[in-house]
C-alpha cells in the first residue's frame, strides 16, 4: 500500500513539475523580445526600381540591428493591389510588413470600391519613410518656358497631352485637377512601362509633357533633356531650387507630396509596431542612410507610428476631396 501511495506521489510530483516547466517556457516565450524570427518586407514594385532598392537598403540595416533575417519579397501587379492585399491577409504578428506609397494605399481605395481590403480598417501605419515630390516636365526642345505658357497653349486648338504611369494614379489625378483649375484641355496618356517609357516619347515629340518623380526629373534635367515647369510640395526643394511649386503658380490644390511608408496588418501587437517604428526612425535618421536616400530623390522623414497615422488620415481626406472635386472616374 505504501508503495502504491509513493508511486502516486511521484506521479503527481512529476506532473506538477511538468506543468510548472511548461508555464515557465510559455512565460519566457511571451516575454521574448520582438523580433525573434525572420521577418518579411512586401514590396509591390519590381526588383531594381528605386522603391525596391530602398526596401532592400532597409532590410540590410534591419538585419544587422535585429540579428534576424529580413527579406524583401516582390508581389508585383495591379498597381500595388496584389502586394497590399497579401499583407492585409497575412498573420497580424508583426513579421510581415508592407512598404508602399500614398498612391497605392489611398487612391486604390478611393477609385476601386470593389477591393477586398480597406486601408484604414485593415492596416496599422508604422512609419513614413520619405516624402517624394512630383514634377511636371517638358522636353528641353519644347517652346514652353514655364507652366503658364504651357497651360495657355493647352486652352487653344486640340489641347496638349501629358503622361502618367497609369490610369487612376496620383499623377493622373493631379493632371485632372490641373486641367479643372486652369481651364486647359489636358489629354492624359498613360504609360504602363513607367517613367522611362514616357520619357522616350516625350523626347521624341510624341507627347507634350509628363508628370515625373523628382529623382528622375533631376537626372534628366542635369543631362539637358527636360525642362521642369513645376513641382509639388509646400516649398521648393534643395535639388531643384529654381523650380517653382504648383502652389506658387496658383494651384494650391497640388501641394500634396507623395510618400513612401510602411504598414503592418491591423491587430499586430503594439510591441511589434513600436519596434518597427523605432528601428525605422533611427535607420532613416542615420547620416549614411539619409545621404543615400537624398541621392535617390527622396526626402527622408522616418516618422513615428502616431505621426504617420495622423498624416495618413489627413492625406486620405485631401485626396478624397480632390477625387470629388474633379468628379474623377478612371476609365
Amino acid at each position: 500500500m505504501r508503495i502504491f501511495r509513493k508511486a502516486i506521489q511521484l506521479a503527481l510530483g512529476a506532473g506538477l513539475a511538468l506543468m510548472l516547466g511548461t508555464a515557465h517556457v510559455a512565460a519566457a516565450d511571451s516575454n521574448q523580445q520582438f523580433p525573434s524570427k525572420p521577418v518579411r518586407i512586401i514590396a509591390w514594385a519590381g526588383p531594381g526600381s528605386a522603391f525596391d532598392t530602398l526596401a532592400r537598403m532597409l532590410a540590410d540595416e534591419l538585419s544587422k540591428r535585429w540579428n534576424v533575417v529580413v527579406t524583401v519579397e516582390n508581389k508585383v501587379g495591379a498597381g500595388g493591389i496584389l502586394g497590399t492585399q497579401y499583407v492585409a491577409r497575412a498573420p497580424a504578428d508583426g513579421y510581415t510588413i508592407l512598404i508602399t506609397t500614398n498612391s497605392a494605399q489611398i487612391l486604390n481605395a478611393l477609385l476601386k470600391p470593389d477591393l477586398s481590403f480597406d486601408p484604414k480598417r485593415d492596416f496599422v501605419p508604422v512609419s513614413k519613410l520619405a516624402d517624394g515630390q512630383t514634377t511636371f516636365v517638358v522636353a528641353s526642345s519644347s517652346p514652353y518656358r514655364n507652366l503658364a505658357e504651357f497651360l495657355d497653349a493647352a486652352k487653344t486648338g486640340k489641347g496638349l497631352t501629358y503622361s502618367s504611369f497609369a490610369i487612376g494614379s496620383a499623377m493622373h489625378l493631379m493632371g485632372e485637377e490641373l486641367a479643372r483649375a486652369s481651364g486647359a484641355n489636358l489629354i492624359h496618356v498613360p504609360y504602363a512601362g513607367g517613367e522611362m517609357a514616357a520619357l522616350t516619347d516625350l523626347l521624341g515629340g510624341r507627347i507634350d509633357a509628363s508628370f515625373m518623380s523628382e529623382g528622375t526629373a533631376i537626372a534628366q534635367s542635369d543631362a539637358g533633356k527636360v525642362r521642369v515647369l513645376a513641382i509639388t510640395g509646400n516649398e521648393r526643394t534643395k535639388k531643384l531650387p529654381n523650380v517653382p511649386t504648383f502652389s506658387e503658380q496658383g494651384f494650391s490644390e497640388l501641394d500634396l507630396s507623395g510618400w513612401i511608408g510602411m504598414f503592418l496588418p491591423a491587430g499586430s501587437p503594439e510591441e511589434a509596431v513600436q519596434a518597427w517604428s523605432k528601428a525605422l526612425q533611427e535607420i532613416v535618421a542615420s547620416p549614411a542612410m539619409n545621404e543615400r536616400m537624398v541621392a535617390m530623390g527622396f526626402q527622408p522623414v522616418g516618422s513615428s507610428a502616431e505621426s504617420f497615422k495622423a498624416a495618413f488620415e489627413r492625406d486620405f481626406n485631401r485626396w478624397e476631396e480632390m477625387v470629388r472635386a474633379t468628379n474623377f472616374k478612371p476609365q
